[in-house]
């Protein structure tokens, strides 16, 4: 392997090691093997321009590194893929110094992009941005942004490191160990990260990064610290719609803590998202397949509500609202055609399903068809009957309950129609005799009642 592919393959395994340490970068993805491009997302608080031009906050931020041919004699090209607002960034690159150095590595660099982002480096004499540049001689009261510590906790250069004349010193008077509370003059104290004073008896070391803790501690206060900072950016990428990006940063935290019970508790609640997020993701995904699209757009809704950040997520939506009101549409013309034009009713109830299979209006719509089908010819049989028996009432109910359902042939339709009123015509001339044959045989029975009385008289 020549110089510069060791050399590359050096710098990715330490960046890769430093990212997987640090809550605060991560690798999204690289090109080459070994590396020659990265993208690195950096978890620290930055600023940007919003949609009105004012300066706000923001904690993602992505770079892309290139190493070019001529790396490491060549400085890397950094430049970054999220809007950032810094006196020494702009669109093309990101100032990282005027004289760079081939020993310098890759990971280190990361660490300086990441405090150029947050403000704890910056330069307003030769800026690449004049209107930043004038925004912090305005406010460097505000700076730096975040003061997080971005180095590793074993690369830090403790005040006190145990087993030194420093860290070792008679008590001063009032001085106790902070574990068992011993202040005989005569004992030697370890003082910790914090400054914390403990006596041999009961001083341990960080199995991390070495310094000095209480026995029966698990992790010193700094790596405790580093534990909260990832279960932090942890749950603020849940907040901010990504439980992946969290789950991630627990993940890179249990690389590092094992251990520890807190990144082990929330990777299982995120985790659990993360499942619940996958499992949605594929019955919509099945959904779609099989064009059920109603069902779809419930399932749609649901992942609105998850923390999910997905690029095929708006154009899906766009199809399938696109694809429901299609087959809703088409689902009404049937219904409205049903009474008039079944054929062309079932035709578009049937397009409507091949277009979204789930649609209950379509399903409905042709149950009725179907019902209705089946009672037109138990309707034709009742009114055939009404009109061979000649009973006008029943004839007409049937028609007009047939007509309901069908719509007769317009030649049909008035030839019915007047065998109806036929039927009325007749049983109004029947009703006119019968009238006529009652008075007859009332007059009939008056004449002859007063004959009778007259003949008597």
């Amino acid at each position: 392997m020549s110089m510069r592919l060791r050399r590359l393959q050096a710098d990715y395994d330490k960046l890769k090691a430093r990212c997987d340490r640090s809550p605060y970068l991560l690798i999204l993805g690289t090109k080459g093997n070994p590396p020659v491009r990265y993208e690195i997302q950096f978890a620290v608080k930055g600023l940007r321009l919003d949609s009105r031009n004012q300066v706000v906050e923001t904690t993602d931020h992505v770079a892309e590194i290139v190493l070019t041919s001529g790396y490491p004699r060549q400085a890397p090209q950094c430049k970054m893929l999220t809007p950032v607002f810094h006196p020494n960034i702009d669109v093309a690159s990101i100032c990282i110094g005027d004289h760079w150095a081939a020993s310098e590595s890759l990971d280190d660099l990361m660490v300086r992009v990441a405090e150029i982002i947050t403000f704890q480096s910056y330069n307003t004499k030769s800026p690449l941005n004049g209107e930043a540049a004038r925004w912090v001689d305005e406010n460097r009261s505000l700076l730096p942004i975040d003061a997080v510590d971005l180095w590793p906790a074993e690369e830090q250069k403790f005040s006190v490191q145990p087993g030194t004349p420093e860290a070792s010193r008679p008590l001063a008077p009032g001085s106790t160990c902070v574990n068992c509370g011993a202040s005989d003059m005569r004992t030697v104290l370890e003082t910790d990260s914090e400054g914390r004073r403990i006596c041999r008896d009961c001083v341990a070391e960080c199995p991390k990064c070495t310094s000095v803790l209480v026995i029966g501690e698990k992790l010193c206060r700094k790596c405790l610290r580093k534990v909260a900072k990832f279960v932090e950016h942890g749950r603020d990428a849940v907040e901010h719609g990504n439980a992946a990006k969290g789950l991630a940063f627990l993940e890179a935290g249990l690389r590092e803590y094992p251990s520890s019970e807190d990144l082990q508790e929330e990777k299982r609640k995120t985790a659990a998202v993360v499942d619940q997020i996958s499992h949605t993701m594929n019955s919509l995904k099945q959904a779609i397949r099989e064009h059920r699209y109603f069902q779809a757009r419930e399932l749609f809704e649901r992942l609105a509500q998850m923390p999910v950040q997905d690029d095929e997520l708006e154009p899906a939506q766009k199809i399938i609202e696109a694809r429901c009101s299609k087959a809703a549409a088409l689902a009404r013309r049937g219904t409205l055609e049903a009474s008039h034009n079944p054929t062309l009713a079932r035709a578009l109830l049937r397009r409507s399903l091949q277009v979204c299979t789930d649609c209950s209006d379509a399903h409905d719509g042709l149950k009725n068809l179907d019902a209705r089908n089946e009672e037109v010819p138990r309707i034709e049989t009742e009114f055939l009957d009404a009109l061979t028996k000649g009973r006008a009432t029943a004839a007409r109910a049937s028609l007009s309950a047939l007509l309901q359902r069908v719509s007769l042939p317009s030649d049909e339709l008035p030839e019915i129609t007047a065998q109806v009123s036929g039927l009325d015509k007749a049983r109004t001339t029947v009703r006119y005799i019968v009238v006529g044959i009652v008075v007859a045989v009332v007059l009939i029975v008056v004449v002859t009642a007063f004959l009778i009385r007259a003949r008597a008289a």
